[in-house]
């Protein structure tokens, strides 16, 4: 206790064992020693601690009952609380980058599956047109064919009747 929060043995004899316990945390910790005495449960909990300078600390407590008392230890986890803490935002800031790229991937996977639909389109649009474009193109050279012949006969009477001349 000493190394750990500063305060000297006994300066906390007469206090309450909950006075240096962070309000948020007596609750669950004295629940927790409650049932450590009761049902001789483990106690292995962390909660905050008030250094005798009066920052907060965290703390692991891990205690075993012993009859009327307990025995256990504890020790200083404030580094590796704030490690935690700060891997939690680190996550929650990957989490959210992962969201908003996937969002931006689902944005473009439906553009382009717009675009690839309306290429489908214009597709089946080209090979309308080139299809009417053939059948165009087969009246065309059915009707250069007729008016070839149609063309060719006065021609052949022509020539017939001056070749009949001649």
């Amino acid at each position: 206790v000493l190394r750990i929060c500063g305060y000297e043995p006994d300066e906390l004899l007469g206090q309450s064992r909950f006075s240096t316990i962070h309000p948020e945390d007596v609750e669950e910790v004295r629940k927790r020693y409650g049932l450590l005495f009761v049902k001789g449960r483990e106690f292995s909990l962390r909660y905050r601690l008030r250094h005798k300078k009066g920052k907060w600390l965290w703390v692991h407590d891990r205690a075993q009952a012993a009859g009327e008392h307990a025995t256990g230890v504890f020790s200083d986890v404030t580094r590796l609380r704030k490690m935690e803490d700060e891997l939690k935002e680190y996550r929650a800031w990957l989490e959210d980058m992962v969201d908003e790229r996937t969002q931006e991937a689902e944005a473009v996977n439906r553009q382009l599956l717009l675009e690839m639909a309306e290429r489908r389109q214009a597709q089946q649009e080209l090979e309308r047109l080139a299809a009417r474009l053939r059948h165009s193109n087969a009246e065309l050279e059915q009707f250069a064919h007729v008016a070839s012949h149609d063309m060719k006969e006065p021609l052949l009477l022509i020539v017939a009747f001056a070749e009949r001349l001649l």
